[in-house]
């Protein structure tokens, strides 16, 4: 049985032996069963057994190799599998997880009065169903005197079921007490505090229980045999400015290391109570986060010097400018600070020059000033920072810096260990993204977020890794990119021998496209490929006045959406004098465009030219067949083009095409007088290839194309689908042909 599948109803079992049986399959099913050394595995099954006749007190050397964890978080396990392990001992257990194990009331209490497991150390029974009968039953317990962790979060326990809680007297070596979100108030959570046989507890959570200002002022108040205490987490408690002066005062709680508050109601008065703090010298971590907290609160916060060993600061989402910012920048104290938060507050200039400023935090290794007000004067300021030699993260997205701070940052290089910066949500432009990236050479970045948020991984390696200067081929294809990866492409100085760029299926548009044409680095560059993007006139007119290219020899800009005016603009370019293979397929070229692109002079290497799917119709044709310059040519595509006898004579007079050795007119509108026209040119004699499928062609013609003695290399002619031709015809075109390939 899959242990993921929830069993809805009880389990029936024969004989204990079955149920084990079960009961252990089950448990192998599981993810967390493989877990386990082998030796475990076979411990718990001898442990489990009915015939199994060892005692607690039995010192059987295998008793070394028992059980001592399981986990069935998630189990999902029946009543009757439950019961099984109550029923047998194994004595060895210091750990159980049942977590989300659907353990209801009666469960609950059957669990608190075991007695089978005597060495047990941590308990966690969070996300179950039980409520307040299961959890006074647990304060009821007397087996489990090493019991140092217990978890009941998300169970419905409540005031009363705490309380009863809070009465046992046998867990004196407890250390950690989880209780998130068990719709406990005022008086569980005072009655939790109240027991004075747990001063071993190190680590306490009420987070998101209702217990209000008073309780949690009450309970920082009395609950002084805490000495030991080390983590206190009252996140969504409810908690007030009198919460903030009874804890700061509580003089017992000397080992506190994490304090988290957040989401509650502290205020500037109680931060300030919380800053004047001289007890806590060993703590590490403090949230006051999402607490309506001021200037005068997060002063005093940053005023505090006993704080030497904080390593993290979590202000998020207050309400602190600039006087509170410049506090926490001045501070001289956190020298092992690591993390600062202050993201979502009112931060200006002023709070990050200082920040960027301070010498004394050499350990950070995090800071987020996400959503603050900070312009290029205060993102110039923090780049300025020459300390943080082990930043790692650094957020400072959404707020109002341009090109200068953003350039600052990235030009940074101390922070040499950074691999994580959010930049997105700027007034940052196409250029400043060119320098951020050219500036971020040699750091190993893992993750840069701009514009449009995550920047490709592997494309940042590529563009700023000394590895990738011998790179000869960039590959995106296919990948849903912006036109911001093309604008920073084209502007990067780094790849200088680039060779071949395939840009295919990505979204591109005018706007990218002109930042990739705007390249001056790619002098080697050979081949472009740019298919099936959204590239219109705007875009092949960037890109015709590129003139650093002077070794294109294929570009590909099929499947856009060029127009006349773009291929006129192409047609223009004087740099590419090497080009050899242009592919312009799936397009919008009509007449004019047809024209301007046969007028080319420069091209003299072009030896394919495919420009089918478009609308040149017989006047384009013609305009294309006055070309005088592309005497290299050896394929011309310019099927699907509404093309007819016209347009195809005119092909058949051109007299430079000399090299021509395949050219496909299929699919357009070419009839008899059209096909003769061809036939009747006397310079295409290297044909080897003619393909005239689906267009009009009778019978006539079709013999004509079969058997011209002047194309003397010609291996294939394709004239199927041409509906004029019967069949008894075509057998004798078949049958006067000596072509290697006739298709009809």
């Amino acid at each position: 049985m899959d242990i993921s599948r929830k069993v809805e109803e009880e389990i029936s079992f024969d004989n204990d032996s079955i149920a084990v049986d079960h009961l252990i399959e089950r448990l192998k099913s599981s993810m967390r069963w493989k877990k386990l050394q082998k030796d475990e595995i076979t411990a718990f099954e001898t442990q489990a057994s009915p015939n199994n006749d060892m005692s607690i007190e039995d010192e059987n050397p295998e008793s070394s190799k028992m059980l001592s964890e399981l986990n069935l978080e998630s189990s999902y396990l029946s009543a009757n599998e439950v019961k099984v392990l109550l029923k047998y001992q194994f004595r060895n257990l210091k750990k159980l997880i049942l977590k989300s194990a659907q353990i209801d009331e009666d469960l609950a209490q059957k669990i608190a009065i075991s007695d089978l497991w005597p060495k047990l150390e941590e308990l966690n029974l969070s996300h179950n169903y039980f409520g307040e009968k299961g959890a006074v039953a647990l304060g009821t317990n007397t087996t489990w005197p090493h019991l140092r962790a217990l978890d009941l979060s998300y169970n419905k326990i409540k005031d009363e079921g705490a309380t009863g809680l809070s009465s046992n007297i046998t867990w004196l070596n407890l250390e950690r007490l989880i209780l998130f979100n068990c719709q406990m108030g005022f008086q569980g959570a005072i009655a939790i505090s109240n027991n004075l046989n747990w001063n071993n507890l190190k680590q306490i959570s009420f987070r998101q229980n209702a217990i209000g200002d008073d309780g949690v002022a009450t309970i920082c108040k009395t609950a002084v045999h805490w000495t030991q205490l080390e983590t206190y987490d009252l996140t969504q408690s409810l908690a007030g400015f009198k919460t903030g002066y009874y804890i700061a005062t509580n003089t017992s709680w000397v080992n506190l290391k994490t304090l988290v508050l957040k989401s509650n109601k502290l205020g500037d008065q109680g931060a300030v109570y919380i800053g004047g703090n001289t007890s806590w010298i060993h703590l590490e971590e403090l949230n006051l986060s999402e607490n309506d907290i001021g200037d005068q609160g997060a002063a005093a916060i940053g005023g505090n010097k006993v704080w030497q060993n904080l390593k993290k600061l979590d202000l998020y989402k207050n309400r602190i400018g600039d006087e509170g910012g410049v506090a926490t920048g001045n501070n001289t104290s956190w020298i092992n600070l690591q993390e600062l938060w202050l993201n979502d507050n009112q931060l200006g200039n002023k709070s990050v020059i200082a920040i960027g400023g301070n010498t004394v935090w050499k350990n950070l290794k995090k800071l987020d000033l996400y959503r603050n007000q900070i312009a290029d004067d205060g993102a110039i300021g923090l780049s300025l920072n020459s300390s943080w030699s082990n930043l790692e993260e650094l957020y400072l997205h959404q707020n109002q810096f341009g090109d200068k701070g953003a350039v600052a940052i990235a030009s940074n290089r101390t922070w040499s260990k950074l691999r994580l910066l959010h930049l997105q949500g700027n007034k940052i432009t196409d250029d400043g993204y060119i320098e951020i990236i050219n500036n971020l050479r040699c750091l190993k970045m893992d993750e840069l977020f701009l514009r449009e948020g995550k920047f490709d991984p592997d494309l940042l390696l590529t563009l700023t890794d000394p590895e990738s200067l011998s790179t000869t081929e960039l590959n995106l294809q296919k990948r849903p990119l912006t036109d911001t990866y093309p604008i920073v492409i084209g502007g990067n100085n780094f790849l200088k021998n680039l060779r071949k760029i395939v840009l295919v299926s990505c979204n591109i548009t005018d706007r990218g496209v002109s930042g990739l044409a705007r390249n001056k680095t790619w002098t080697e560059l050979e081949e472009l490929c740019l298919s099936w993007n959204q590239i219109s006139d705007a875009g092949a007119a960037a890109l015709g006045s590129n003139e650093v290219w002077i070794h294109l020899k294929n570009l590909d800009l099929s499947g856009n959406k060029i127009c006349d005016g773009g291929v006129i603009s192409l047609a223009m370019n004087m740099a590419w004098n090497e080009l050899e293979e242009l592919n312009l397929e799936y397009n919008g070229i009509g007449e004019k465009g047809a024209h301007g692109l046969g007028s080319n002079e420069s091209w003299k290497n072009l030896k394919k030219l495919q420009i089918g799917s478009n609308n040149l119709g017989d006047v384009g044709a013609a305009g294309i067949a006055k070309n005088a310059s592309w005497i290299a040519l050896e394929e011309l595509a310019l099927d699907l083009n509404k093309i007819g006898s016209e347009g195809a004579a005119a092909i058949g007079r051109n007299s430079c095409w000399s090299n021509l050795k395949s050219i496909n007119l299929a699919s357009n509108n070419i009839d008899n007088n059209g096909a003769i026209a061809i036939v009747n040119t006397g310079c295409w004699k290297k044909l080897q290839e003619l393909n005239l499928h689906s267009n009009d062609i009778g019978y006539k013609g079709a013999c004509l194309l079969a058997s011209n003695p002047n194309w003397k290399e010609l291996k294939m002619v394709d004239i199927g689908e041409n509906k004029r031709i019967n069949g008894e015809r075509k057998r004798s075109v078949v049958s006067n042909s000596k072509l290697y390939s006739l298709s009809f």
